[in-house]
């Protein structure tokens, strides 16, 4: 009768085959403990940190919008304007300057936070971003084209 074939260390190669199964498992294991351990004492770091080390910039569209017109118009603008930013809010802009709000307006313009952003920084053109659809203009159109001479 023959005997079992074995491993180097004596043992029958079954057992080898079953100890390497069982450590591989043992070896998966850990690794998934340990990068538990690793998100868990992540995320308990981030929570010692100080409020201040914590903060998100809070600047709105919003804000930013009445921020950058106000740098480019200062003094205001003989009609009133909303800007409608869309999912954002709105701003005002009239004779006495820049602000947010709502309220009626001789002429309402309406975009997403980007393309306002690129109008009053002067990379886009008001006009183009009206003719591309990206800028949407209501009541007077003439105030628009007004606005979007001063903002050249």
């Amino acid at each position: 009768m023959e005997s079992p074939s074995a491993d180097a260390d004596g043992m029958p190669d079954s057992q080898t085959k079953h100890s390497s199964k069982a450590g591989k498992l043992r070896a998966r294991i850990l690794r998934e403990r340990i990068s538990r351990l690793n998100l868990v004492e992540s995320v308990a770091i981030a929570n010692s940190r100080p409020r201040e080390d914590r903060r998100v910039d809070m600047n709105s569209p919003v804000e930013k919008a009445v921020s950058l017109l106000s740098g480019r118009l200062g003094t205001g603008f003989p009609h009133r304007v909303r800007f409608e930013i869309d999912g954002a809010g709105t701003v005002i802009l009239d004779a006495e300057g820049v602000r947010e709000g709502s309220g009626e307006a001789d002429c309402v313009l309406s975009a997403d936070a980007e393309t306002f952003k690129d109008i009053v920084s002067g990379e886009l053109d008001a006009t183009a971003a009206y003719m591309s659809g990206r800028l949407r203009v209501g009541g007077n159109l003439d105030i628009a084209v007004q606005l979007g001479n001063r903002l050249r």
